[in-house]
């Protein structure tokens, strides 16, 4: 086997034992408390994107499942089905909580401490190819994120919205919109660079947007450290009261530790030696 397919298998063996209990589960998995909006009436729901539980575990990486118009998740194409998306409308809010704390710390990648999916989309001018618009449009409902300790004392994130930047893109080897999964799929904890603003895409192609996700399925970044933490357990979204909008959210994760990372790749490569010398 090449170099090139051993570092993919390896690469995949990592993403299964970080997502299957390796360590510390990087998604978040309890839904703590959720109303869709303001109303106290829950029957005024809207029962199809009310499902709080959608957001837990590992965000979706292929939209529209079972509905005959399935298509991978990219920067151009986001879940949209109940069972991958909840919604949270004017005056509502999901809390969610993570199994282990997420710390602050300085040698996560570009000091992003957690990642928050939603259902934002690229406008695509070349569809089905990928081209952004020049200016760059973003199909987006910006949700308040905010985080605690406890559960009870409240931080909101300056600057930094639920369902906006940066749109998710599930495989690093598909298209903007394939209908069948791809053999490598993105790292749904690894934060593309914050500091690339909606203008860095203006009429970017698709390969040059990929190429500025560097690996990372999107997930707008959240550093705690900007609100004066040093770990959190929850993660609310909240909109305002008197919006004429919804905010999508599809999950949540902690970014690991550089080291975390190194240890997942060698117990990776080495389960995979193993196994071709067996």
């Amino acid at each position: 086997m090449k170099k090139f397919q051993l570092c993919v298998v390896a690469a995949c063996l990592v993403a299964g034992l970080w997502g299957k209990g390796f360590g510390v589960v990087p998604w978040a998995t309890t839904v703590v408390q959720y109303n869709y909006d303001g109303d106290a009436n829950p029957a005024n729901d809207d029962a199809m994107y009310s499902n709080p539980a959608a957001a837990l575990g590992e965000p979706s990486r292929m939209a529209g499942v079972g509905t005959g118009w399935d298509q991978v998740v990219s920067m151009f194409n986001g879940p949209w089905t109940g069972g991958e998306v909840v919604s949270v409308a004017s005056g509502g809010q999901l809390v969610v909580s993570f199994d282990q704390p997420i710390r602050n710390d300085a040698s996560h990648l570009y000091g992003v401490d957690l990642l928050v999916f939603g259902n934002a989309t690229f406008t695509d001018m070349d569809w089905p190819n990928g081209l952004i618009n020049s200016p760059a449009m973003l199909w987006e409902e910006k949700g308040k994120i905010e985080v605690s300790a406890d559960g009870l004392d409240w931080r909101t994130i300056p600057g930094v919205w639920a369902d906006s930047l940066f749109p998710t893109q599930a495989y690093l080897d598909s298209g903007p919109a394939d209908v069948s999964p791809g053999l490598v799929p993105a790292d749904f904890t690894r934060p593309v660079n914050p500091a690339l603003t909606l203008a860095a895409f203006d009429g970017l192609t698709f390969s040059q947007a990929m190429a500025l996700y560097d690996g990372s399925a999107g997930g707008a970044p959240v550093d705690i450290g900007a609100v004066g933490l040093d770990m959190i357990q929850y993660v609310r979204v909240t909109v305002p009261v008197g919006a004429h909008y919804t905010v999508e959210v599809d999950g949540f994760a902690a970014v690991p530790e550089p080291a975390s990372l190194l240890l997942l790749a060698v117990a990776g490569f080495g389960a995979f030696a193993r196994r071709r010398v067996v």
